[in-house]
C-alpha cells in the first residue's frame, strides 16, 4: 500500500466516523426494547458461576458434591460474594449486589474464547463443569434465559444500545455502497452497449 492509499483509507475512515457522530443521536433515539432484547439473545449470554482457581481443586470438587446434593449454585455464588478471603484467593462468582447472574457479549475479552464456546453451546437451566485450561480455573456455571426484566439491564442499556446504533449505521452505509456499485454497473453496460452498437 502506498502512502497516498494509506491516507485515502484514513480519510474515509474520519469521513465515516463524523457521519455516525452526525446521526448518532437519532439512532440511539430509534433502538427500541424489542432490538435490545433481540441483540443481547443473539450476541451476549446470562449466566450464574463460580470461579475456582486451579490449586483449589478440592474446594471445587466440593462445590460439586453440594450441587449434586440439591445446593442451588446461587447460594454457592453469593457464599464467595460475601467472602473476602475467597475473594483474595482468587475466588469468583456471579453474584452482585443486583443480580446472582451476569451479562457478557461475544466482543467481551475476558473470556476465553473455549469458555464462551462452552456457555453458548450449554442448555439452558442446567449446571455445568468446564475447566478453562487458558485461564487456569474450574468454572461452574448455568446458563440462564435473558428478559428485559433481568434486574442489570440498565447497567448495559447504553452499551447495547450504542452497539445496535452502529449496526444500523453500517447497514445504511452498505445499502449507500450498492446503490452507488449499482449505478455505475448500469452506466458501465450502457457504455458498452453503445460502443457495440457502432461498431
Amino acid at each position: 500500500m502506498t502512502e497516498d492509499e494509506f491516507n485515502s483509507v484514513l480519510l474515509h475512515e474520519l469521513k465515516t466516523d463524523l457521519l455516525y457522530k452526525q446521526d448518532e443521536s437519532e439512532l440511539l433515539a430509534a433502538v427500541t426494547e424489542e432490538q435490545t432484547e433481540s441483540y443481547v439473545k443473539e450476541h451476549g449470554a446470562l449466566f450464574e458461576f463460580v470461579a475456582v482457581p486451579y490449586e483449589e481443586k478440592e474446594a471445587y470438587e466440593d462445590y460439586q458434591k453440594r450441587l449434586e446434593d440439591g445446593e442451588t449454585l446461587e447460594d454457592i455464588a453469593k457464599e464467595i460474594y460475601k467472602d473476602s478471603d475467597l475473594q483474595n484467593q482468587g475466588f469468583g462468582s456471579s453474584y452482585t449486589s443486583y443480580s446472582e447472574s451476569a451479562l457478557y457479549f461475544d466482543t467481551d475479552t475476558s473470556l476465553t474464547t473455549a469458555f464462551w464456546d462452552a456457555v453458548t453451546e450449554a442448555e439452558y437451566n442446567e449446571n455445568v463443569s468446564f475447566y478453562d485450561e487458558a485461564s487456569q480455573f474450574y468454572i461452574l456455571f448455568k446458563k440462564v434465559e435473558f428478559s428485559m426484566d433481568w434486574p442489570g439491564i440498565d447497567l448495559y442499556e447504553s452499551k447495547i444500545n450504542s452497539y445496535i446504533a452502529s449496526e444500523t449505521f453500517t447497514q445504511i452505509m452498505n445499502e449507500w455502497a450498492a446503490d452507488i456499485e449499482l449505478s455505475n454497473e448500469d452506466t458501465f453496460r450502457e457504455s458498452v452497449n453503445i460502443k457495440e452498437r457502432f461498431a
